[in-house]
């Protein structure tokens, strides 16, 4: 009997380790589904592409898969740091290294010879406040050439999905001018997209307080 009172203890404990290490949602606040892809990773087939996610500054791997064709890039967990790199396919053993992915052994993986990318990505889109109605993300680069030092990216276009009945609005970037402009499906309803303010936000985050929505 004394035994299975130690079990119980046992597993009560362990479930209150996994509510307290799970990452907690804020009231009055949902997630926003991002995706990152690359319209042309197959014209650089000579390359393997890595995920990498680090956590803050700390240079070691937390994360590490390979980038594929049409896919969304991923980070791994929301707070990593990430680097999209490429490495000369003949440079490096790639059975091996997949192998070491499926294990979780990136400490055994060197991509000291990887070059990285000339822009920023954020995989992960996050959490946002109700007022905001934006609930997708996706944004499309293209790979402009890949030289000793960076793979250079450009972005060609990005599209944004509202929860509030607002159609899908497309940004199409030009990458000789530097601008982009909106090709929406109706113009009218694209103009009242609203950013939230912070008085927005305030607002709203009382509201979730007392049970009421945005």
């Amino acid at each position: 009997m004394k035994g299975i009172h130690l079990v119980v203890i046992f597993v009560v404990i362990g479930l209150c380790g996994l509510f307290v290490s799970a990452d907690l949602i804020e009231p009055g606040t949902h997630y926003v589904d991002k995706c990152i892809k690359l319209s042309n990773m197959t014209d650089y087939n000579t390359y393997t592409f890595f995920n990498v996610g680090t956590l803050g500054n700390d240079s070691e791997i937390r994360y590490l898969s390979i980038a594929t064709p049409n896919t969304c890039l991923e980070q791994g967990y929301k707070y990593n740091s990430y680097k999209l790199m490429a490495i000369t396919t003949e440079s490096i053993n790639l059975p091996e290294i997949e192998q070491k992915i499926n294990d979780m052994q990136y400490s055994d993986i060197d991509l000291s010879a990887a070059i990285s990318t000339n822009v920023e990505l954020a995989p992960f889109g996050g959490y946002v406040v109700d007022a905001n109605p934006i609930i997708s993300e996706k944004v499309i680069y293209s790979i402009k050439e890949i030289n000793f030092n960076q793979i250079i990216l450009t972005k060609t276009r990005k599209e944004t999905e509202y929860s509030n009945g607002i159609d899908k609005k497309v940004e199409i970037f030009d990458e000789d001018s530097n601008t982009s402009f909106v090709e929406p499906k109706d113009p009218i309803l694209i103009d009242k997209i609203k950013e939230p303010t912070i008085i927005d936000s305030i607002i709203c985050f009382f509201r979730s307080i007392f049970g009421m929505t945005c």
